[in-house]
């Protein structure tokens, strides 16, 4: 076991490694809308995960990406001031 996402995963959270590959690929894939427009190989691999999880994965990566914006937008640095 040489990935280190597959020991994380497995020994720290249970989840498999092909569920988190999917879940990574598709919320790479809902970061990046404007430049992938959802692929049909994006969301062919996001029926590998139930609807429940999808759901929760895509509110949760609108959410991050919403605040994000909103940062970069106010120039906000990691420590929460904003650049000069």
């Amino acid at each position: 076991m040489d990935d280190p996402l597959q020991r994380i995963l497995i020994r720290g959270v249970g989840l498999s490694v092909s569920w988190a590959r999917v879940a990574l690929a598709w919320a790479e894939a809902l970061t990046n809308i404007a430049a992938s427009h959802a692929s049909d190989s994006d969301c062919d691999a996001a029926h590998h995960i139930s609807d429940e999880e999808l759901v929760a994965l895509s509110i949760g990566v609108a959410m991050i990406n919403v605040w994000n914006g909103l940062a970069a937008g106010d120039r906000l640095s990691a420590d929460n001031k904003r650049a000069a």
